[in-house]
């Protein structure tokens, strides 16, 4: 019997981008994407074209919103049993999801969406709408041999058996997705605690008396082991966004002083290369402004370091201005203009693609993964904002975003890089839970320089031991470790020792898979590794303060 295909697919989201990158994840000879960019749209299209295997239905849309949409479709009998998945970029509570379910949904997918598990779960609609118009067709050609009751038990037979190896192969999906999370997750720890041991010492001996050829390399394992970090960091922000686990902090800050912050990052690497940092700012931008600071210095960072990577000679300049504001929020564009070498025309579309770059040569000239601007676009996105680019060969090119800000009448927190240690803390005495002797030693090295008392314990038993018979004001909780590990220890000293003493994790895991389980077990915070010793010291502080 001659295939049904290619099937239909009805495609409806307000965002023209979403509708493309849907668009690209179905490539498919077997698929026709039909677009809707409104709901109103997607029950014009509905009400001429009825033949669609699957609607993937945008939930949060202008006028009519993705849970009216699908109760209008669920109304007409035609329409009513085309099975329709719910694409979200917010999942906050149960009574969201049965609001879902209620109007008439069959499935759920979170933004970012997993195009591994979008492309699974549409093949399973996809086969058993193929099997159905099957059998439909069989059905009418069996009923004047066989009867109705013969010919419906086969369909119910074949349809029960297409909708069994449907789900296998979503599972198979779903289960591949989580070996990958567990694998960076592995791979986080096992990179970052030699990493972690590496920029330590290196950071303490660069505090010693040295000669200019013994500081001249020690500041060239510091910049390297820096670049590994980097690229590290990438790699698990890429993880985390296909995941959907990217969280972005709402705290305030100085918009002004984190992009003085940042320019002095780079202030070595303009100098060695000749090259003027241009800073072009809006006084009109409100002082402080609420968001998340952090991850707009990775977007920037990103992008200036890609700027002077490819700019030879001349100028970059940081543009920062107000476009627009209200009582409420301030919109606000950033623009990274060098005059480097430029990316050719027919590669500006891919750019933001991950481990693209602007030629096949550009790794063995520059350097780089092609992760940066891929974590960029992710990173802007998710938070409402969009990224574009403008270039021309061996012109130079120009990168800016725009991000939306709340507005605030109060004060920054303090910024970490401002910590000092304050000379008159030394009464503060810690158990180091760590098993790995180099790692004991580097907190032995950056305590001392502290003024703080300390004992180590090689595991969480010896931990739980020492915690009997002596008292401390706060605990450092490595997690991965023989005998007893973290999380075994802190459940301990939570629910049989009932203490509520502080405990900060010290993780080489930031994929959040762990900082997910330091807080189900009762941890107060976490600090990475490799552990950057400001952090390290304004978190005890800060939570002895409390």
């Amino acid at each position: 019997m001659k295939a049904i295909s290619p099937v239909k697919i009805l495609l409806v989201d307000d965002l023209p981008e979403n509708l493309f990158a849907l668009e690209l994840i179905l490539s498919n000879d077997n698929y026709i994407c039909v677009k809707a960019h409104s709901g109103n749209e997607a029950l014009k299209i509905l009400l001429h074209e009825q033949d669609f295997a699957i609607i993937l239905m945008d939930v949060q849309m202008p006028g009519m919103d993705g849970f009216e949409t699908v109760e209008l479709i669920r109304g007409i009998e035609t329409l009513k049993h085309i099975p329709i998945i719910f694409l979200t970029a917010s999942m906050d509570n149960s009574m969201h999801i049965f609001k879902g379910y209620q109007a008439g949904a069959v499935d759920y997918m979170i933004k970012p969406l997993i195009p591994e598990i979008l492309k699974a779960k549409v093949a399973v609609l996809v086969d058993l709408y193929k099997k159905t118009r099957e059998l439909l067709v069989q059905r009418e050609e069996m009923k004047t041999l066989y009867g109705d009751a013969t010919v419906q038990k086969r369909i119910m037979a074949e349809l029960t058996e297409a909708k069994s190896k449907a789900e296998t192969a979503t599972r198979i999906a779903e289960d591949a997705m989580k070996a990958k999370q567990q694998f960076l997750s592995n791979m986080s720890h096992e990179i970052r605690t030699p990493m972690n041991a590496i920029i330590g010492f290196t950071k303490i001996i660069l505090k010693t008396d040295l000669s200019v050829k013994q500081k001249e390399y020690l500041d060239a394992i510091k910049a390297s082991s820096d670049g590994l970090l980097v690229l590290i960091n990438d790699i698990l922000d890429l993880a985390k966004v296909d995941a959907g686990k990217m969280t972005f902090e709402q705290t305030p800050f100085k918009m002004e002083f984190s992009i003085s912050t940042m320019h002095q990052v780079f202030d070595l690497k303009i100098k060695e290369k000749n090259l003027d940092l241009v800073k072009e700012y809006d006084n009109k931008i409100p002082v402080v402004l609420i968001g998340d600071s952090v991850r707009l210095h990775q977007i920037l960072l990103n992008l200036l370091s890609n700027a002077i990577k490819f700019t030879a000679k001349g100028k970059i300049t940081v543009t920062v201005r107000l476009l627009n504001e209200d009582k409420e929020k301030a919109a606000i564009e950033f623009a990274i203009t060098d005059t480097g070498t430029g990316i050719p025309e027919d590669k500006l579309e891919s750019i933001f693609e991950n481990f693209q770059q602007a030629t096949s040569s550009t790794s063995s000239t520059f350097g780089g993964t092609g992760l940066g601007l891929a974590i960029c676009k992710q990173l802007v996105e998710k938070q409402g904002g969009t990224i574009s680019v403008k270039s021309k060969v061996n012109e130079g090119s120009t990168f800016s975003f725009t991000l939306i800000f709340q507005k605030t009448n109060g004060e920054s927190e303090k910024e970490i890089g401002a910590v000092k240690l304050d000379k008159e803390i030394k009464d503060i005495k810690i158990l180091v839970v760590e098993d790995i002797k180099l790692n004991q030693l580097l907190m032995r090295t950056i305590l001392d320089d502290f003024k703080f008392k300390y004992d180590i314990a090689d595991n969480g038993k010896i931990a739980i031991e020492k915690l009997q018979t002596e008292t401390y004001d706060i605990i450092l909780m490595d997690l991965q470790m023989p005998v007893m590990n973290g999380f075994e220890a802190t459940v301990y000293i939570r629910n049989t020792m009932n203490s509520k003493i502080p405990i900060i994790a010290l993780t080489a895991d930031v994929t959040t898979v762990d900082v997910e389980k330091c807080k189900a077990v009762g941890m107060n915070d976490y600090v990475s590794k490799p552990l950057d010793e400001r952090v390290l010291y304004t978190k005890i502080i800060e939570m002895l303060a409390v």
